[in-house]
This record gives C-alpha cells, structure tokens and sequence, in this order.
C-alpha cells in the first residue's frame, strides 16, 4: 500500500476554510462543519476521504469542491 502526504487533503481544508466552514484538525481527524443546524462531516486524513467529502458538501451545503 502506497503512503500518501497530508497535503493532499489540507489544501482543501484551506479552501473550506476561506469559504467559511469551520475546520478542527486534532491529528487523525478533521470536523467540518459550518452553521450550527446543519450536519458536520468527521473526516479521517488520506486520499480515499476526498470522495465521500465531495459527496457530503454537494449534498447538505450544495457546494462544489
């Protein structure tokens, strides 16, 4: 199995960031999340998560990525 970096998924993190969505990295983890009603999204770190965030923003905050 191939080990990729984090930078993959952290210059996304910096794009949801700007965009408004508060982004809480603890290590392993990231929780996105951006109004208080709405669902948050708990993001493991690694390119097989980039999909199903996509999916997950399209869906609750019709937000392309």
């Amino acid at each position: 199995m191939k080990h990729y970096n984090k930078k993959f998924i952290k210059k996304y993190i910096k794009q949801l960031e700007k965009d408004g969505f508060s982004c809480v990295d603890n290590g392993k983890h990231i929780t996105i999340k951006k109004h208080i009603d709405k669902p948050m999204y708990i993001l493991h770190i690694g390119n097989a998560s980039f999909h199903p965030l996509r999916r997950f923003l399209k869906n609750h905050f019709e937000y392309e990525l």
